[in-house]
């Protein structure tokens, strides 16, 4: 038998055929002539040296080995279809998948907002983000598990081979709840006699040297808590101050649950600068690319 690499084509002519059992209508589905079909399956039958179709005044039927090689060629096909859908939508940036990683605070800052775009373009993107700490995002792109993370640009250290993405810069505020006894005036008591809290790693908070700040007169915050979530419900129903970004409270800030404390922040002068990092030998993905400028934008957004 003469060797012969099967193409789509053919794998295509050959299941149009099989369907239909009518040189005419399978024709037509392809949008080929019905001699082009009928020259494209018989060298398909010559090149393997077997008869894949019975043809005579009875019409057109498979043979035992064309019933077999049509099923074959049938998940070829298919596949090949799939591949090529994927193939289109990743040179658009819409490949079926982007698996990426965030700090606590830009998770809180920018996720909502960009994955509510994201999904109502995109709807048949899978995408998978992990919320963990720098540490533990840094070791999951070093071993290829996430395609980029986005965190504090403090917290990955500089010898590090990764390439380095800008997505903005937050500033650092005070908030406390409605009625907390520093918003009184009239009672004259300083940030240092309430307790601090603070998201664990919220990176590039240093505080300032000037006496007389909260992080001056206390060294360390009194409560470091990963979920965001939970430093709001504190600040709202004690009298502690939360350190955080005005971009992480922004619904409580608006519904009036939270209120921002007009005294300096203590790391005011050092804001939070959010960049993406991803490995410095690998090239981002169409999405990611879209992802990161949807990032930026957020960012400008709610700084």
């Amino acid at each position: 038998m003469t060797r012969w690499n099967i193409d789509i084509r053919s794998a295509q002519h050959l299941v149009a055929l099989a369907k239909h059992l009518n040189f005419t209508r399978a024709a037509e589905e392809l949008g080929i002539t019905q001699s082009a079909l009928s020259r494209s399956i018989q060298r398909f039958e010559a090149a393997i040296e077997v008869r894949l179709f019975d043809r005579n005044r009875g019409g057109v039927h498979l043979t035992v080995v064309g019933r077999e090689l049509a099923q074959r060629a049938m998940a070829l096909v298919q596949e090949a279809s799939e591949f090529e859908r994927t193939v289109q939508q990743s040179a658009r940036g819409l490949q079926d998948t982007v698996v990426f990683g965030m700090g606590h605070l830009p998770a809180k800052a920018l996720l909502p907002q960009v994955m509510a775009q994201e999904l109502a373009d995109n709807p048949t993107l899978h995408v998978k983000t992990f919320v963990r700490t720098s540490e533990t995002l840094l070791s999951m792109l070093l071993l290829d598990e996430i395609e980029f993370l986005v965190c504090a640009d403090s917290l990955v250290p500089e010898d590090v081979p990764v390439k380095r993405s800008p997505i903005g810069t937050y500033t650092m505020d005070q908030l406390v709840r409605p009625g907390h006894p520093l918003l009184d005036e009239s009672q004259r008591r300083q940030p240092h006699e309430f307790p601090w809290i603070i998201t664990k790693q919220v990176g590039g908070a240093r505080p300032m040297d000037e006496p007389n700040t909260l992080a001056h007169l206390r060294q360390k915050p009194q409560l470091e808590i990963e979920d965001l979530d939970c430093l709001g419900w504190i600040a709202q129903n004690s009298d502690a101050i939360w350190i955080t970004s005005r971009a992480t409270a922004a619904r409580e800030l608006e519904s009036g649950a939270l209120c921002q404390l007009p005294a300096e922040s203590p790391y005011e002068g050092n804001p939070i600068r959010v960049m993406m990092y991803s490995r410095s030998d690998r090239s981002l993905s169409p999405a990611a690319l879209r992802l990161r400028d949807r990032f930026r934008t957020a960012a400008k957004t709610n700084a």
